[in-house]
């Protein structure tokens, strides 16, 4: 299973494990505050056979809304946050923009991993393209670059963690793009030293480009 449909389907049962665990302690913050779930049920407007499905975590279709609602009942507050994880599911202009860098760089006959791993237990991570060969490259691609901290930042984590010696970053060619590079100056640079003609160039010809880089296709 390719790692973003496995993140996807890992996503699933951290869910449903969630719910049940929400479930659990809203149970136990019922019956601390002396409350039945038929008088839970009143307080909500609904029956007591969805507050029971919902402590018993078998409600795969509650709603955030209702868990923080029963929460709010039993004096409790709901809290949630999303953290990096695994890659976003790819959308076309991605992949045609993959497929013109693999492509381009072919007469380098570099072996070529897509969707690779980093080969850590767990980890749900993944690179749009690895390149093999005495060092490894990471490549990951972006059609539009609007947050350079918060876009950048975790791929290079991913780098750093998963032991990848380079670290390529393929942005879409377009105005918006190059002016948000220029935008982010120094910092950018300095990770990246490399521009597009340097990197292109050595992975045609099959080599090390030296350093982590950026190009625009």
């Amino acid at each position: 299973m390719p790692p973003r449909l496995r993140a996807v389907h890992e996503a699933v049962l951290r869910a449903k494990r969630f719910l049940r665990e929400q479930g659990a302690e809203l149970r136990e913050a019922r019956l601390a505050a002396g409350l039945t779930q038929a008088e839970v049920a009143l307080a909500l407007g609904w029956s007591a056979s969805k507050v029971g499905r919902i402590e018993r975590g078998e409600d795969m279709q509650v709603s955030t809304l209702d868990l923080a609602q029963f929460a709010a009942v039993v004096g409790r507050q709901l809290w949630m946050r999303l953290y990096p994880a695994g890659g976003a599911l790819r959308d076309a202009p991605q992949l045609g923009l993959e497929a013109r860098f693999l492509e381009e760089i072919q007469p380098g006959e570099w072996k070529i991993v897509v969707e690779a791993g980093t080969n850590i237990a767990g980890d749900l991570r993944a690179f749009d393209v690895l390149l093999l060969r005495e060092v490894k490259i990471g490549v990951e691609m972006f059609t539009r670059l609007r947050d350079v901290q918060a876009q950048i930042r975790p791929v290079m984590q991913k780098q750093r963690d998963a032991g990848v010696d380079r670290l390529i970053l393929v942005f879409k060619d377009t105005h918006a793009n190059r002016r948000a590079v220029r935008e982010a100056g120094a910092a950018l640079e300095v990770a990246f030293p490399l521009r597009s003609r340097t990197v292109m160039a050595a992975l045609r010809a099959g080599r090390d480009p030296g350093g982590n880089g950026i190009v625009f296709l």
